[in-house]
């Protein structure tokens, strides 16, 4: 049976999620994350009954005790399901804790082939996260090979690097920017789309301009073992009606059926199916 989950800026969205229709809330940890949703300490994450945590960063050897703290403190935690990574050196670090079985694989945009995600699951971790940037042919190639988790919703992640981008923007045009705003919007030269662009003390983010929606891909894509919905910079209220919408989908509503309220109440939102129509990987 597929699990729904959905990622959340914070414990109270996270209950409101699940009693939404999600199986479960994911969360970011502070200082572990490439992500733009509001952080998280552990601490903060103990009274949630089904989560799950991203440490999808890449870290530098140094930062070795910060990853073994780290999986200590969410050991302790009942409502933890899965861990997920990005950074290989996440994996020996879980197995010493005898956690290696709730690592997902989630390196954003490089899961691209089936060889990929079976090569990852033949290392004994509970799945991979594939890439959102493919064809719908190609997802479907993807799926026999590993316990596959898709995104199906949200502002998909473009790129991502180390680079403080914006900070160095903001010094090069003597601008003040506060970093703690939650996001900046930036335009190609040649576009009018804008994407929302994010930076914390891991790096710089860019996200696509529209939001992924992929109700009538439900049927299709079956044979995953998660659905993932992307509730950054989604509202409250978005996330928690579209968390709904693919429940209703999941258990047998038919998707237009069940979208039909939804899209006339949100239908201003820039939705789109993305790349299932457009090969972006070669």
């Amino acid at each position: 049976m597929t699990v729904l989950c959905s990622s959340v800026n914070s414990p109270e969205e996270a209950v409101r999620m699940l009693a939404a229709g999600a199986d479960e809330a994911v969360l970011a940890v502070r200082g572990c994350c490439f992500s733009a949703l509001r952080e998280q300490e552990p601490e903060q994450l103990k009274d949630i009954p089904a989560f799950s945590v991203l440490l999808n960063r890449l870290f530098f050897p140094s930062e070795s005790e910060k990853i073994e703290k780290t999986l200590a403190a969410l050991k302790e935690m009942a409502g933890l399901r899965y861990i997920y990574f990005s950074d290989p050196a996440v994996v020996p670090a879980a197995a010493q804790a005898g956690m290696k079985e709730k690592l997902i694989y989630r390196p954003e945009t490089l899961l691209t082939s089936r060889a990929d995600a079976r090569w990852w699951q033949n290392r004994g971790i509970h799945g991979v996260s594939v890439s959102p940037l493919l064809t719908e042919q190609e997802v479907r190639d993807i799926l026999p090979a590993a316990r596959c988790e898709l995104t199906m919703h949200g502002h998909l992640m473009m790129t991502v690097t180390r680079r403080p981008l914006l900070s160095a923007w903001a010094a090069y045009r003597h601008r003040d920017l506060d970093m703690k705003q939650k996001k900046f919007l930036l335009r190609e030269e040649k576009r009018q789309e804008h994407m929302p662009v994010f930076e914390n003390d891991a790096g710089t983010m860019i996200f696509t301009d529209f939001i992924q929606e992929s109700f009538g891909y439900v049927e299709e894509f079956a044979g995953a073992d998660r659905f993932y919905i992307d509730g950054t910079f989604l509202t409250a209220d978005l996330l928690a009606d579209t968390v709904t919408v693919y429940r209703q989908v999941m258990t047998g509503t038919a998707a237009e059926t069940a979208a039909a309220g939804y899209m006339e109440k949100w239908g201003d939102m820039p939705f789109s199916t993305g790349y299932y129509g457009q090969k972006t990987i070669r």
